[in-house]
């Protein structure tokens, strides 16, 4: 049998949590790349948004990390943020301009789709005399838009520069800084729960399984951790407030 069929049959099979004998699977590179290609998509996992961007003078954010203005760090419309969404990053286009920045907090006004911006990720597209403009955005959990620099499970990564700051739960709703407990450190959860849809994430199950994930590679590892943290995010949207 092709060695694709036999991945996707073990997947199966550990999402309908029926048992299945180990196979030797995922033993190089090459077959990382056709797992990535079987069970990623045919069409792009995060859709692109469009709204305002506008910019904001950041400080402590809602994901409970103190920025700053140098960083390119944005708030998230109210109506699309989720704690889970802490640390994921965003990829960031105006006409020919493109720019990457991470979720480090809410915007209360912002309109569903509306983004706000620190002043150096608003200055990659535009001054501050404009004040608000269109762009277009998509999430980007791996962080590719920084060269893979930063995790969306760790919201203390490379990529840009924070200070995490504890507060406590009865301070969490104090303005547009509404603090949280970071929920998005699941890259090393590798528990397959239910999300409030009653789906599964195959690739949580794969990782938790030492007879599939027990073969390997440490590259072919991240490529399934990338994939599952992508399965999380939209999750995180499609289920807001469950996190």
């Amino acid at each position: 049998m092709h060695s694709t069929s036999i991945l996707s049959l073990a997947l199966l099979a550990l999402v309908a949590a029926v048992s299945a004998a180990p196979q030797p699977v995922f033993t190089g590179e090459a077959r990382m790349a056709l797992f990535a290609k079987a069970h990623t998509p045919a069409t792009p996992l995060f859709k692109r948004y469009s709204g305002d961007a506008t910019f904001y003078d950041v400080g402590l954010g809602s994901c409970g990390v103190t920025n700053g203005n140098g960083e390119h760090v944005v708030a998230v419309n109210a109506a699309q943020m989720n704690k889970a969404l802490c640390g994921t990053c965003v990829s960031l286009s105006y006409g020919n301009k493109q720019g990457c920045a991470k979720i480090m907090d809410t915007c209360p006004g912002c309109k569903s789709g509306d983004l706000d911006l620190s002043p150096a990720t608003f200055h990659v597209f535009n001054e501050d005399s404009v004040g608000r403009f269109q762009l277009s955005w998509s999430f980007d959990p791996n962080c590719s838009c920084m060269g893979g620099k930063g995790n969306s499970g760790n919201i203390g990564g490379n990529g840009y520069q924070g200070t995490v700051t504890t507060q406590s739960a009865d301070n969490s709703n104090q303005g547009q800084n509404q603090s949280s407990n970071n929920s998005s450190n699941n890259s090393g959860n590798n528990s397959a729960k239910p999300d409030c849809h009653g789906r599964t994430n195959p690739y949580r199950a794969f990782l938790a399984s030492p007879a599939l994930s027990g073969s390997l590679t440490s590259a072919g590892k991240q490529v399934v951790e990338g994939l599952a943290r992508q399965w999380d995010v939209q999750a995180a949207y499609d289920c807001p407030g469950s996190a």
